[in-house]
């Protein structure tokens, strides 16, 4: 009797009974052969032969489930312009894939997780999640402010809110002359890439 008893590993494995009897002649014979979890089991073998006390053997194949590898690769950062991906791979034997998925952003809103998993009687269970984070970025505020005497001239001044690559988010300007004109300019953005 020939047993095997392993992880899968993607091979094939044997197991076989030999019956035999004087001057080692083969009464009988046979084999199983298995790869996957699914090919595991027993093979009985008897003889029935008169010139003989009844004999027989069981030959058992067990092959169990492997583990799987998980990878998940995460990203966070500040806004940038630019599209980020977070993605979970899951690998079995010899780095065959099982399982992936992958969660792609530019935006702030587009942030979130993403999954897999894999439910292949030749692995244990496996799951695994990524996380794709995009926080806000900073705006630049420009003020061009304006103070002086009435002197009868028009005078300007300004806000401007820029953020990534000098994208101009929010502009305004007021222009004055006479004291009356005096004042505020408010400007702000809403945008949910940049804090407020």
């Amino acid at each position: 009797v020939v047993n095997y008893t392993g992880v899968y590993d993607a091979n094939a494995h044997t197991v076989s009974v030999t019956i035999t009897g004087v001057n080692n002649t083969i009464l009988a014979t046979d084999s199983k052969t298995g790869t996957l979890v699914a090919d595991s089991g027993t093979l009985p073998v008897s003889i029935s032969d008169p010139n003989y006390l009844p004999a027989s053997g069981t030959a058992t194949l067990t092959i169990t489930p492997a583990t799987a590898v998980v990878t998940a690769v995460d990203y966070t950062g500040v806004y940038d312009g630019a599209s980020h991906t977070a993605t979970v791979t899951i690998t079995g034997v010899g780095g065959v894939e099982l399982a992936s998925n992958s969660r792609s952003g530019e935006n702030v809103l587009e942030s979130g997780d993403v999954s897999a998993s894999t439910s292949d009687p030749n692995y244990e269970a496996a799951s695994g999640t990524a996380t794709l984070t995009i926080t806000p970025a900073t705006a630049v505020v420009t003020v061009s402010d304006y103070t002086g005497v009435y002197d009868a001239a028009a005078h300007t001044v300004s806000v401007t809110i820029t953020g990534v690559n000098n994208t101009v988010l929010a502009t305004d300007s007021k222009t004055g002359t006479l004291v009356a004109d005096s004042g505020t300019l408010p400007i702000s953005i809403s945008d949910p890439n940049y804090l407020p």
